[in-house]
């Protein structure tokens, strides 16, 4: 059997102590979308 999916070095950043106005407008987008069932406006699309 081949390997289909190979990831290595893989991470994550987190921005702790850092809120600006655009990260939280983002946020609260985000929440009312989730709240009325629609589309995150923010979320990121990998295509």
């Amino acid at each position: 059997m081949s390997t289909v999916i190979k990831v290595e070095n893989l991470s994550k950043r987190y921005r702790l102590g850092v809120i600006s106005r655009d990260m939280l407008y983002k946020d609260l987008q985000s929440r009312r979308a989730m709240f009325l069932g629609k589309e995150d406006p923010n979320a990121t699309s990998g295509s």
